[in-house]
């Protein structure tokens, strides 16, 4: 496979961790940022959002009999953000020998890394009934792994102005 460009590790891990997180084949074209469609988007952790709004809609109705939808967004929302930002380093873990291989994690890696990048979390929600006050705690660990830095070669980075490091 001479003839195939070299591979930049961190376009790499961009366009996988993007690929399987939105679980599309070709995502070009798709503006997330213009017209994401909470109800349309298919997210490779559906699954797991869809068990914690279930926990979260029971936990309200026990503690108040209705449902806050502006907190069960909220915590749904720091779910997938600290999801993404984990999935996305766990594909830039593999990006800088899986590029110069070129090739891609069979789907049951790529399961396996969604496992390991689901953030450990717990949520406390206080109802305060004389003050009408609302407030979500959020707990998660750190994955200490996730804090280091990786850093990887560019084999573009003369051509371009780049911040890639190393």
């Amino acid at each position: 496979m001479s003839d195939f460009p070299a591979i930049c590790p961190y376009a790499y891990a961009y366009v996988f961790w993007r690929k399987s997180l939105l679980k599309k084949e070709h995502f070009f074209g798709f503006n997330t940022l213009k017209t994401f469609d909470y109800n349309a988007a298919s997210l490779i952790v559906e699954d797991l959002l869809e068990h914690f709004s279930e926990k979260i809609v029971i936990s309200q109705m026990r503690t108040h009999y209705s449902i806050d939808e502006r907190s069960h967004f909220w915590i749904l929302e720091k779910l997938v953000t600290q999801f993404s930002r984990n999935f996305f380093i766990a594909w830039l873990e593999i990006a800088g020998k899986r590029s110069r291989e070129i090739s891609v994690p069979s789907w049951n890696e790529i399961v396996k890394m969604r496992e390991r990048s689901f953030p450990k979390v717990a949520f406390k929600y206080d109802f305060d009934v004389k003050e009408s006050s609302r407030c979500i705690k959020y707990y998660h660990l750190k994955n200490e792994k996730l804090s280091e830095v990786i850093n990887y070669d560019c084999p573009y980075q003369k051509t371009i102005d780049s911040t890639c490091k190393k």
